[in-house]
């Protein structure tokens, strides 16, 4: 850098040269990060999922809230900082799945307009205002009430062509703390929200926090609330609001040990003590320094309370543990900080990473005035996790699952063939009874043929297999004698052949159909199997049955896991009966019903 030519000004402790606007400084490396243009993070294959977090630092609108104070941007500045927005979004951080925003304006007369705003002002750019093509991003919004006073607050933009959303929920909003006065108040000033989802069946949990800010924490004066001064406050606060984080963390892993989770935000913390507390690894659940309890009104350096539960096992950081040059994303009176942290659980950690975009906290804030650049919307960088989603190869979930039919009908005869009576369709519901999530699922009827009269059941497939259809119900399966995989979601109309109905949470039920095309009206025996990701593969069924007299359709498992039914038909009625299980009753060619 040459002709380095200005003012020389003294604040905070701090030097800094004020260079002339007519007389600029000149670079010699103009195309380094944080010197002359951002750098554009990766693009990353479509396998993997990416999830950004981004402080867009109060971010306002044009309209003026009648519920609170707060600055009110010209329409022209409004559209430049949207503009900016999604420069950063497409051309920096290439349209992230996921995209967790700190500092997000939450108005409270139409709570939605702002986070429709930047998802419109995405959708737009991105040639997709209308989600008229699916193969291009469109964006959707999701945005709580906060609790701070500025009136800014945490949110979501999802990628909704790649991202299936299942949840989106604020949690503590209505927690509040003890202060030594015994006086309350609220907890959490930016609620956290957890977002859960699904890219195809790779389920992940996104928690999206803002803590309370590190301004006053060294803070004396009066006493306030029982505290010596404010700075005691201060500092009391943010260690409880990072045990509320972790408490959180710790719940949801009881819940689902195997849960893929991703904690984003503005955490307001380091990767180490500051001095005042060790927030990140108490979020994290690494044991902080000083270790031990103390009395947190009287002491400078906090440790965690009685009522934290560290998140067990401990999360990962994906920002590191040391300083260097990689981690930092805000710049505080020249001095290079990690406010903005990326932790996962461990069954993310081998296949995930983080990466800073070099966009906001090295850029001078002239370069905010520019529209058509992306540089200096905020004061802090954005960060992006990359997951890289391994294959995963469907397994056998009948012992994880129960399905009940709850409907049958005798449609039209889909297939063409002259000796096909029609098409047998079954309605069901299908729950995950465990404590496994699963993903990719999807329903193979196999089997399928008219049983003889051996005691075994021996499935015979001459002269006419009956045959299952395609899940969309418009031509019959070549497989369907070997088995083949149909799935439908929610009761609906079939949806496209082989397509997986997705992801099942633990006891999560979803209405499928089921649809078989029928050779002739009369006893028929066939077996559905579930299969998909998640766990090791569920045993076969050792033994098959068949079910005498007429039953309605109930689950009746097989030995070892299975779900077997017949189709029977009595004075032109059909009804599909569970197959039941046991040992041929002597004299007769049927099993034992339970």
């Amino acid at each position: 850098m040459t002709n380095l030519v200005g003012a020389m000004d003294y604040a905070f402790r701090t030097f800094t040269i004020l260079p002339e606007a007519a007389n600029p400084p000149v670079f010699s490396n103009n195309g380094d990060p944080g010197v002359g243009e951002a750098i554009p993070l990766s693009v990353r294959p479509a396998t993997d999922l990416t999830i950004a977090s981004m402080n867009v630092q109060r971010f306002f609108d044009d309209r003026n809230d009648p519920g609170r104070s707060e600055p009110v941007l010209t329409p022209t500045a409004y559209s430049n900082r949207l503009s900016k927005f999604s420069l950063q979004v497409r051309n920096i951080l290439r349209n992230p799945d996921v995209i967790g925003l700190q500092e997000v304006e939450a108005p409270t007369d139409d709570l939605n307009v702002v986070i429709n705003d930047m998802a419109a002002r995405l959708n737009t750019d991105n040639g997709n205002p209308t989600n008229s093509n699916p193969a291009l991003p469109f964006y959707v919004g999701y945005i709580f009430p906060t609790n701070d006073v500025g009136g800014i607050a945490v949110a979501y933009l999802v990628n909704t062509n790649r991202v299936t959303v299942s949840s989106v929920t604020q949690v503590g909003a209505t927690d509040t703390y003890v202060r030594p006065d015994s006086s309350t108040a609220i907890l959490n000033d930016r609620p956290p929200i957890i977002l859960q989802g699904a890219l195809g069946g790779f389920a992940f949990t996104v928690i999206n926090v803002h803590q309370r800010s590190l301004n006053d924490i060294a803070t004396g004066g009066s006493p306030v609330n029982g505290y010596p001064n404010e700075g005691y406050r201060v500092r009391h606060k943010r260690q409880l609001q990072a045990e509320f984080v972790a408490n959180l963390i710790h719940q949801r892993q009881i819940l689902n040990p195997n849960e893929r989770m991703v904690v984003i935000g503005d955490f307001n913390g380091f990767q180490f003590n500051d001095g005042y507390a060790d927030i990140y690894n108490t979020i994290l659940g690494n044991a902080p320094t000083p270790p031990t309890s103390g009395a947190n009104d009287t002491r400078v350096v906090l440790a965690p309370t009685a009522a934290w539960n560290p998140p067990t096992p401990p999360l990962v950081s994906l920002t590191g543990t040391a300083v260097n040059s990689s981690n930092y994303s805000f710049l505080f009176d020249g001095s290079a900080q990690t406010l903005d942290q990326v932790a996962v659980t461990q069954n993310l950690s081998g296949i995930a990473f983080s990466e800073t975009a070099r966009v906001n906290a090295d850029f001078p804030e002239v370069d905010r005035n520019n529209p058509a650049s992306p540089k200096r919307l905020s004061d802090h960088d954005p960060k992006r996790v990359t997951i890289l989603v391994p294959t995963a190869t469907p397994v056998l979930q009948n012992c994880r699952v129960s399905l009940n039919i709850t409907g049958q009908a005798l449609a039209g005869n889909t297939c063409g063939l002259p000796n096909y009576a029609g098409d047998l369709v079954l309605t069901a519901v299908l729950t995950n009874t465990s404590t496994q999530t699963i993903s990719d699922v999807f329903v193979q009827v196999v089997g399928l043929g008219y049983p003889d009269s051996t005691p075994t059941g021996v499935i015979v497939a001459t002269p006419n297999p009956h045959r299952l259809l395609t899940a969309d119900g418009a031509t019959c399966s070549s497989g369907g004698q070997a088995g083949a995989d149909q799935s439908t979601v929610n009761g609906q109309a079939p949806i496209g052949s082989n397509t997986p109905i997705g992801t099942l949470n633990p006891r999560e039920s979803r209405v499928i159909t089921l649809r078989l095309a029928l050779p002739g009206v009369r006893r028929l025996r066939f077996f559905v199997n579930v299969f998909g990701v998640g766990g090791t593969a569920c045993p076969v069924a050792l033994n098959e049955g068949q079910a005498p007299g007429l039953v309605m359709a109930t689950t009746v498992p097989l030995k070892g896991t299975g779900f077997g039914f017949e189709l029977l038909q009595d004075k032109g009625r059909l009804t599909v009966a569970p197959l039941t299980s046991g040992t041929a009753i002597p004299g007769t060619r049927f099993g034992r019903r339970r």
